[in-house]
């Protein structure tokens, strides 16, 4: 049923679209969508707090920022409910660091929402009944025990498996998240053969080194060819043959959702149309410093908080994003941008990721 709500809710996005300004068009930068805007899907990074500190990890945690109060997180729940939103992910940080995640899951469920959660594994099992219920849960695996716990830090592949039990045994679908860079690239075979043993689905994704500043992480064109080349021999991938066809040069992207029919909301409660919107310090971090005609010259990208304003009206006045849409390679919002499109890949991947793996 979510399935069917989405795809008629994104036939009335169409049906009232822009489709000029669907495109990439720098020119559209800050400007305003004047087609119909419906938030199909919200992420919302839960907490600035994580219990790990990973080499290519590009959330800026910290122990100190506050995040969203339970209150108004709930109140936010109900908010984006009404507006016609059908999925909701939560990643961090570490959402499940958050003492009223579970509150925060209930009421979705209350809701009706399709839900799912990003974790890195160690407080999986010992918040099961928090989880339970769930759509989907994503769990980060980035090479075998060796290159796993290089990267994550000590312990972290046992960690990884013990939440793969408790959720499987909870009876909720468990996707494995993969990060490809230079760093597991010789491993790639490794997980898959992890992938297959555990019965997890797969979904990968290139590093990012624009955000995380390491171009040392960056895999090299023949360790890309080779990663994809394993990757989608997988039975259990649920990563589109189109995204990895992009990443290797041979695809596009040709229209972008972002603001449009999803956003993204950070743990101090601004909303951006996406996680390249956020992380673009260039763009938006330097013009707090400036008044007046310097700062509508500096052309940044601020975000709107829902802490002073309700869901639907943030996402009304939120302008597009267009700045690096041109080198965005975010798995998570080129897959969103093919499914918006009807990409049957794209929608067969997806109905598979709501039941558990074979």
């Amino acid at each position: 049923m979510g399935a069917v709500d989405f795809g008629a809710k994104l036939l009335r996005l169409y049906a009232g679209a822009d489709y000029g300004q669907l495109g990439l068009r720098e020119s559209d930068h800050n400007a305003m969508y004047a087609g119909k805007r419906l938030p199909l899907a919200v992420t919302i990074s839960a907490t600035h707090r994580c219990n790990l500190v990973c080499s290519h990890c590009q959330s800026e945690n910290s122990d100190t920022k506050e995040d969203i109060s339970t209150e108004r997180f709930l109140k936010l729940i109900e908010e984006i409910a009404e507006a016609g939103a059908t999925r909701v992910g939560f990643t961090g940080g570490e959402p499940l660091m958050r003492k009223d995640m579970g509150r925060i899951l209930e009421r979705c469920r209350q809701r009706g929402l399709i839900v799912s959660v990003v974790s890195n594994g160690w407080l999986v099992k010992r918040n099961i009944d928090w989880l339970r219920g769930i759509n989907l849960l994503f769990l980060s695996l980035d090479g075998g025990r060796e290159v796993h716990d290089k990267i994550r830090g000590p312990g972290n592949f046992e960690k990884f498996v013990e939440a793969v039990s408790a959720a499987q045994g909870a009876g909720i679908p468990v996707a494995a998240l993969s990060t490809l860079s230079s760093m597991n690239a010789a491993c790639v075979p490794e997980m898959a053969d992890i992938i297959v043993k555990h019965k997890l689905h797969w979904m990968v994704g290139m590093i990012q080194s624009g955000f995380t500043k390491r171009s040392d992480q960056d895999a090299s064109k023949r360790q890309m060819e080779e990663m994809v080349r394993t990757v989608a021999a997988s039975p259990n991938l649920r990563t589109s043959k189109r995204y990895l066809d992009f990443v290797l040069g041979e695809g596009e992207m040709k229209r972008c959702f972002a603001g449009i029919g999803y956003c993204i909301i950070a743990p101090n409660g601004n909303m951006y149309p996406c996680f390249p919107a956020e992380f673009d310090h260039a763009g938006y971090a330097g013009v707090a410093m400036l008044d007046g005609a310097d700062k509508q010259a500096a052309d940044g990208y601020r975000g709107i908080s829902i802490l002073e304003k309700p869901f639907q009206q943030a996402f009304d006045e939120l302008p597009l994003y267009r700045r690096t849409c041109s080198t965005c390679a975010l798995a998570c919002h080129v897959e969103a941008n093919y499914l918006y499109e009807f990409t049957p890949d794209n929608i067969r991947q997806s109905l598979k990721l709501m039941r558990p793996a074979a």
